[in-house]
């Protein structure tokens, strides 16, 4: 830090490189890879995809989260926090802490359960095409 308590210069265009590269990685994978590949892909090929890039995203994630975090308590004198400055400290940590659960928890659980997926719908669809041969006859009803 310089004097006065203001950040040198090298700490703005890192804590503006962080957090602009996240926020664009963010709107990229949501808003057109994301739907991209669901027009252009099978729904299997999708979702193998989707499993080997989404931890990859949600660590990056994770880690601008945490730089930016510390970037930015490290500016700022905690006994002197203005709402604004307290604000953003609050909301860069619910973004750390919202992107850990999705890196840590909820992405290797759902990752996990998207072959079963596949292979249930895959069970229905055969059901669907391809009934039984008692289901053909009306048999196995209740009477």
């Amino acid at each position: 830090m310089e004097e006065g308590g203001s950040p040198g210069g090298l700490i703005k265009v890192v804590h503006l490189l962080v957090l602009s590269g996240a926020w664009g990685m963010q709107m990229w994978v949501t808003f057109v890879s994301g739907f991209l590949l669901f027009r252009g892909l099978p729904r299997h090929t999708f979702g193998l995809v989707q499993s080997k890039l989404f931890p990859f995203y949600f660590h990056i994630s994770m880690s601008c989260a945490f730089i930016n975090l510390c970037i930015l308590a490290a500016q700022h004198a905690w006994a002197q926090l203005t709402l604004w400055e307290a604000s953003q400290l609050c909301f860069l940590f619910l973004s750390l802490t919202l992107a850990t659960v999705n890196a840590r928890w909820l992405e290797p659980r759902t990752t996990a359960y998207g072959p079963w997926m596949s292979i249930n719908a895959s069970l229905e669809m055969a059901t669907v095409v391809f009934p039984s041969h008692h289901e053909k006859q009306g048999e196995g009803r209740t009477r």
